[in-house]
């Protein structure tokens, strides 16, 4: 028999840590990249050269966000994380079931129409100082990197 085999390693221990504010950062940078070249980009030649409000823009300016927060919703529920989040180690974690309905409040910030727009200047100060960004409070959610500890080592 192999001694070798007969080791009683500790299994590894896996801990929830809060996403470090670089790493959510980097990971909205990626994401608001992606929707730039995804959904964007495809609707560029439909910008007016000269910026007028008009119904038409509104609803351009509409369409668009509403497809950015679908990246944003769907990503977050089907996988747990988006592209960006996933880059950087990140995930979502529900007190309770994860919904589309939480997923959507998590991402609303994504149209960027009154009242939502406050959010763009609420979240990041709420986050900057409360360690939680205020959708994530009202969602129960919380965004979390996994560290994988052997022993004192990291994996």
């Amino acid at each position: 028999m192999n001694p070798c085999m007969d080791l009683k390693l500790p299994k590894p221990q896996v801990y929830e840590m809060s996403a470090s504010l670089m790493k959510r950062l980097l990971s909205l940078v990626v994401d608001l990249y992606i929707v730039f070249i995804v959904v964007v980009s495809p609707f560029s030649s439909l910008f007016p050269k000269e910026v007028k409000f008009s119904s038409g823009l509104v609803l351009l300016v509409f369409s668009i966000s509403l497809l950015a927060l679908c990246y944003f919703s769907f990503s977050e529920l089907w996988a747990g994380q988006t592209i960006g989040m996933k880059l950087m180690g990140l995930h979502i974690v529900a007190d309770t079931k994860f919904t589309l309905l939480k997923s959507i409040l998590r991402n609303i910030f994504a149209l960027p129409f009154f009242p939502f727009i406050l959010l763009w200047v609420i979240e990041p100060l709420a986050l900057l100082f409360g360690g939680k960004r205020i959708m994530e409070r009202i969602t129960g959610t919380r965004t979390v990197e996994f560290i994988t500890m052997q022993g004192s080592e990291l994996v």
